[in-house]
C-alpha cells in the first residue's frame, strides 16, 4: 500500500496479524511518536474491567465464590488482562457517533455475557481425565446463557499463536480429605469499551516503537 506518505504495510507473520510493519515518509518525528501513542492508548478496545463497584449491576466481573489461593482482586486483575478477540466478530463490533462528546457503544444490542463455573472435586476431575490439582485457563471461560447467536466460544479466547496454549488464570486445589471442600470458582463477566489511557487491559498492542530509516545515499 504505497502513498504519499506510507511506504509499504505489510504483515511479517502472514495472515496472523500479530506483527505489522510500515514505514512513513515526509512528516516530522513528533508526527511518528503520535501515531505509536495512539497505538497503545487511543483506540477502543472491548475488555473486562476489574474496577470495583458497591452495585453489583454496575460490574464487569462480579465474583460470586472463590476459594482459591488467590485473593478476589488478584483474581479479578488476571481476568481483566485475559485479552477478548474482537477480530471477525460482529457481537463485539464498536460503533462510535458524536453526541456533545464522542460515544463508543457495542454494534449489537446482545452482547455474550461469560462465565467461569467450576469446582475441582471429583466429578470435574473425572470428566477431565486429571488428578491433583486443576489449572484454570481462559479455556475453561464459557458463555453465561446460550444463543444460536453466538459462535463457538473459542472465537473470543483463543490460544497463543505461538505457543498454543491458553493463558492461565488460577489454581484449584482438591480437599483430600472432604472433597465437598475442594476449591472452586463461580464468576460473571461482562465486557465492556476502554482505551489504553484508562487501564493497560484496554490496549490492543504489546511494544508498538519506531526507528529511523538510514538513507545509504
Amino acid at each position: 500500500m504505497d502513498s504519499l506518505f506510507f511506504d509499504y504495510i505489510k504483515n511479517s507473520h502472514g495472515n496472523d496479524n500479530l506483527d505489522i510493519n510500515f514505514s512513513i515518509k515526509r512528516v516530522p518525528l513528533c508526527m511518528a511518536n503520535a501515531i505509536r501513542r495512539i497505538l497503545i492508548s487511543d483506540i477502543p478496545i472491548v475488555a473486562f474491567n476489574d474496577t470495583w463497584d458497591d452495585r453489583p449491576e454496575f460490574r464487569s466481573i462480579n465474583i460470586m465464590k472463590n476459594t482459591s489461593g488467590i485473593h478476589n482482586e488478584f483474581l479479578s486483575h488476571r481476568l481483566s488482562l485475559t485479552p477478548i478477540c474482537m477480530y471477525k466478530n460482529d457481537l463485539l463490533k464498536i460503533q462510535t457517533k458524536f453526541v456533545k462528546k464522542r460515544q463508543f457503544t457495542f454494534n449489537k444490542k446482545k452482547v455474550p455475557i461469560f462465565k467461569i463455573n467450576i469446582k475441582n472435586n471429583q466429578e470435574t476431575r473425572s470428566k477431565l481425565k486429571i488428578s491433583g490439582s486443576m489449572t484454570i485457563t481462559s479455556e475453561n471461560i464459557e458463555y453465561l446463557d446460550d444463543s444460536d447467536e453466538y459462535p463457538d466460544i473459542r472465537t473470543f479466547f483463543q490460544p497463543n499463536s505461538i505457543s498454543n496454549d491458553f493463558i492461565i488464570i488460577d489454581l484449584l486445589k482438591p480437599d483430600i480429605i472432604n472433597d465437598n471442600e475442594s476449591e472452586e470458582l463461580d464468576l460473571i463477566m461482562k465486557p465492556n469499551i476502554g482505551f489504553g489511557h484508562i487501564k493497560a487491559n484496554y490496549s490492543p498492542v504489546c511494544i508498538p516503537s519506531f526507528e529511523f530509516l538510514v538513507d545509504e545515499s
